[in-house]
């Protein structure tokens, strides 16, 4: 209010009281009515000026004034924790346990949606941090989780205190201090550098082509496992991973290497999850033998512990406050909403339920915030400001309304929706057509950045070009050897596919990464459904081309040889020279054990021909190993030795370290027989040293 020289602002928990609190306030002052202090009070320093008369009020009103507001970026409306008396001091135990004996242990939160599971895990967070433990946050999201988002690399990023607008060079800096600092070892160094999503050098390429899916997965488990053993000597450790119900197997294995390793150091695994779709069984349980692992299933809260809740808004023993606590029954978050919803709206009436306590809350929204607010929910329970604006058009839009109102809250340069309930409930008030146009240009914003999160939104506007949405998806995950999540994209991509053309292309796909994961039957499964789904002989001869690699694998090489003869004739026709390089290098491969090594000399010559003719340098070196093994097998060693050392040449310069390694432990051989001895050692120990590093056990 401004009236003659005087300035003074006012803040009441209704209109009919600040209007009679500015009777009161003089040039300068802030007032703010009892209700807004316990609001605010962790954000502004209030002096209590006590009980004053206010003119058209019956009882005294207590008034606070504002003297100084606190750090902005406090946790707005931070309440006090109040019951869960039980679960605090078995978590209290469990601190000084680990503190005092240097035993790990893992502590599972287990309960229904909106029972407390965050804000109890906050709490234990809190004591831990008070007792000299070093936390760690990550949360398992259902959807929306862009690139590098995960859960096991926002803990790697947590643990190496890597923000989210750090540079490259900014990262790899920290990687090389991990090595100087003993963090990690040397051979870490690339399992880390793939867990922070930074580019490879050309060495880093070829080795981590050469090494297999199952290699590759368990160097950058016991990375992130030697990371965390070695911050757990110098500080305890407190790790937490929220909303365990929807994380996929790649997750479980990490928090079961971690948690296996924490019996015998100063290490808390702190998780989460929902009672339906708890993945925490006996399997899980089993597999982490050795170290303790407490379970605590959240139960409502007491009618004393909702009454001292319900205190922080307005006076618990009303008649309001006690129809609230008694609609939500022991769900916290269900009374907390319902009394926001109160305090917002001055409404004495009590939705029913979640859904409609949020809807009113959106209701009390401006038109411009609503409209935000239902945009944010279709980007998922975290997202980027810039997409949000994005999404509304608003490039000035600062998110600020959405936060005030404790429906989003800050996470570093994101936002996140305070619970996944919150944003299901906004999600669930869109309708259709106005949700599927918003997936739509979340769709169009991801497209140049986030492959998945396209799809994921292509798939949710039910766009017909979701299935190869998903398969983009999975092939920019096979570009970088993480073959488990471009099968989990692939899958999403099958589940939706109507259409045989694209049923053919999303199975083809899902033979090649079934065979990269040694699950050769499944492979032949999905070939055999990409060859009922074929629409002419080029088709068709491209998925038998792929039932004969799996069948390769699985010995049944007369079959496999056969249905290279029928692909054959159909692939010259069509000139598919990409097909013709792989399936005469695959019939080289299957004449070999036969005996026949004319054959096979004959079919791999044909390979590096028709490689060299497309300037294919994966088929040129392929071709030319299978051509010294003919030559090899044949007793001609001067010229086996010149083919493979081509081969390696080639996949030097080519980054091609898989077929690199297979070769260069061939050379030995073909050395001793030459009587390049000394060479034939070095060359050894050297093939040996680099099969080791990529778990090429063979070689």
């Amino acid at each position: 209010g401004v009236g003659g020289d005087t300035h003074y602002t006012v803040i009441g928990d209704s209109v009919n009281l600040a209007s009679r609190l500015t009777d009161a306030a003089k040039r300068g002052e802030i007032f703010i009515s009892a209700a807004v202090e316990r609001a605010v009070s962790r954000l502004v320093t209030a002096e209590d000026r006590g009980e004053i008369s206010v003119k058209g009020i019956a009882e005294p009103v207590r008034v606070y004034s504002v003297l100084d507001i606190r750090d902005h970026n406090a946790e707005l409306d931070a309440r006090p924790f109040v019951g869960r008396q039980m679960e605090l001091r078995q978590f209290g135990s469990a601190l000084e346990a680990c503190v005092e004996a240097g035993t790990g242990q893992v502590i599972h939160l287990r309960g229904e949606a909106g029972i407390g599971k965050s804000r109890l895990i906050e709490e234990f967070r809190r004591l831990a941090v008070a007792r000299g433990f070093a936390a760690h946050k990550a949360q398992v999201l259902d959807f929306g989780a862009g690139k590098g988002q995960d859960a096991v690399r926002i803990l790697v990023r947590s643990l190496l205190r890597i923000s989210p607008g750090d540079s490259e060079e900014a990262q790899a800096a920290v990687i090389e201090q991990a090595l100087a600092g003993g963090l990690i070892g040397q051979e870490h160094a690339i399992h880390l550098s793939d867990l922070l999503d930074l580019p490879k050098s050309p060495e880093q390429k070829r080795l981590y082509d050469a090494m297999d899916n199952a290699t590759r997965n368990r160097g950058k488990r016991e990375t992130v496992v030697s990371m965390v053993r070695s911050l757990g000597a110098r500080q305890p450790l407190m790790l937490i991973v929220e909303d365990l119900h929807w994380a996929d197997e790649m997750v479980l294995y990490y928090l079961a290497e971690l948690a296996r390793k924490a019996e015998d150091r100063h290490l808390l695994i702190a998780l989460t999850s929902r009672v339906e779709g708890d993945p925490i069984g006996p399997a899980w349980r089993g597999s982490i033998s050795g170290t303790p692992l407490m379970t605590m299933d959240l139960g409502p809260l007491g009618k004393q512990d909702a009454m001292a809740l319900a205190g922080q808004y307005l006076d618990a023993t009303g008649q309001f406050a006690m129809s609230c606590i008694e609609r939500a029954a022991g769900n916290p978050l269900f009374l907390d909403q319902l009394l926001r919803s109160a305090e917002e709206a001055g409404d004495s009436q009590v939705p029913g339920t979640v859904q409609s306590v949020i809807q009113a809350r959106l209701d009390n929204l401006a038109p411009a915030h609503k409209v935000a607010a239902q945009a944010a929910s279709v980007l998922g329970k975290r997202f980027a400001r810039a997409a949000l604006q994005h999404l509304i058009d608003s490039p000035n839009y600062t998110g600020n309304e959405l936060v005030e109102h404790h429906l989003v809250a800050w996470q570093g340069d994101d936002l996140v929706f305070t619970h996944a309930l919150v944003q299901e409930g906004i999600y669930e008030s869109l309708l259709k057509g106005r949700r599927r146009d918003l997936h739509r240009r979340a769709a169009n914003w991801f497209a140049a950045t986030d492959l998945a999160l396209r799809a994921g939104h292509l798939e949710r506007a039910g766009d017909s070009r979701a299935p190869l949405a998903y398969l983009d998806a999975a092939q920019s995950q096979i570009a970088a050897y993480r073959f488990e999540r471009a099968r989990q994209l692939t899958e999403q991509g099958l589940d939706l596919a109507s259409d045989p053309a694209d049923i053919y292309r999303l199975t083809c796909a899902l033979g090649e990464i079934s065979r990269e994961l040694g699950a050769a039957d499944r492979s032949l499964d999905y070939y055999n459904r990409a060859l009922a789904n074929a629409a002419d002989d080029t088709q068709k001869s491209r998925a038998q081309l792929g039932l004969a690699e799996a069948m390769r694998i699985v010995d049944r090489v007369d079959e496999a040889l056969a249905l290279l003869d029928q692909a054959q004739p159909v692939a010259e026709r069509a000139g598919l020279t990409d097909v013709l390089v792989p399936l005469h290098h695959l019939r080289g491969n299957l004449l070999f054990p036969k005996g026949d090594i004319k054959g096979c000399e004959s079919e791999h010559r044909r390979s590096f021909d028709y490689a060299r003719a497309a300037n294919s340098d994966e088929g040129e070196a392929r071709g030319l190993g299978g051509l010294g093994d003919a030559a090899y097998a044949a007793g001609r060693m001067k010229t086996a030795h010149d083919e493979l050392v081509r081969c390696v040449d080639i996949c030097r310069q080519s980054g091609m370290g898989r077929v690199e390694v297979a070769n260069s432990a061939q050379i030995s051989h073909t050395k001793l027989y030459l009587l390049q001895l000394r060479e034939a050692i070095d060359n050894g120990k050297a093939s040996i040293e680099a099969a080791r590093r990529v778990g090429h056990v063979r070689a």
